[in-house]
């Protein structure tokens, strides 16, 4: 089990290519790791989370809330003019194509939350 109390003294040596080493001093800097400390993780199956992931992510659930107050100030307009639905127009798109707008809002919404789920 992992214990940051044990003091580490015993040094283990891998051989590995130009590629190879690059590839793994990538991913460790990824998550914000030394290699040993990746390479130890990795190896003893601890969890690893990755930072740019974590980044990404956080970006994603941002434009995901952008596009929720988006659909939200149209839906706020298609009520206050209901009414006059048939003649109404916002810079000159008619009420029935910022319905669809909106719709498209929506689910594009839907899918940036379905890949923020799948991210964690």
């Amino acid at each position: 089990m992992k214990n940051q109390n044990d003091k580490r003294t015993i040094k283990i040596t891998i051989r590995v290519n130009e590629e190879e080493k690059k590839i793994l001093n990538l991913k460790a800097r990824n998550t914000a790791k030394s290699l040993s400390t990746f390479m130890r993780d990795v190896s003893l199956n601890y969890p690893v989370k990755s930072r740019v992931d974590q980044i990404a992510l956080d970006q994603l659930i941002k434009t995901k809330a952008d596009f929720g107050r988006v659909g939200g100030l149209f839906k706020m307009w298609l009520v206050a003019n209901e009414e006059q639905q048939s003649s109404v127009t916002l810079d000159g798109i008619e009420y029935h194509r910022v319905q669809d707008i909106v719709n498209s809002l929506e689910l594009f919404e839907k899918k940036l939350l379905n890949i923020a789920e799948k991210l964690l």
